[in-house]
């Protein structure tokens, strides 16, 4: 049963599916596993597997926010499969919300690469300043960004 495997067994079970070019029986596989057992590290290699059918990808991934609102993993991972798709409102929505929910640097670099090909410069740019004074003040200090501790500390609702 895929329930209670770990998740690094599920992501080298993955991992070696893709690489014997059996990819959607990869992300079927995968899409299961976090079904039963959510982990952010699963969920970021959901979001780095291109399916066939990124619209069915990305409906799927969609279905899991009921029950993730506030998963800054699961905001990036949709934003990226909805870059792909070009629904550029749209992962600007979800990289959005995963800067909000505490994504930091990873979130706001998201958010800037996809602000850049909008033709928003400024915007890009504010995204990456802040994403790199988040990244430094947690390399050097250990303390995180204020968005992350805010959802740490909030109840959401």
């Amino acid at each position: 049963s895929v329930t209670h495997a770990a998740p690094e067994l599920v992501a080298a079970r993955t991992t070696k599916l893709q690489a014997q070019g059996r990819q959607r029986e990869a992300i079927s596989f995968l899409q299961r596993s976090l079904d039963e057992c959510w982990d952010q590290g699963l969920v970021r290699l959901y979001g780095s597997l291109e399916a066939e059918n990124a619209e069915a990808q990305l409906k799927y991934a969609e279905t899991w926010v009921r029950n993730h609102p506030d998963d800054p993993v699961l905001s990036l991972v949709l934003g990226r499969i909805c870059e792909r798709l070009a629904l550029w409102g749209k992962a600007r929505g979800y990289y959005g919300a995963s800067v909000t929910q505490g994504g930091g640097s990873a979130a706001r670099h998201a958010l800037g690469e996809l602000l850049l090909r909008l033709d928003e410069p400024g915007a890009a740019l504010e995204q990456f300043r802040s994403g790199l004074a988040a990244a430094v003040l947690t390399q050097t200090t250990g303390v995180r960004s204020p968005e992350s501790i805010a959802n740490t500390l909030l109840p959401s609702g």
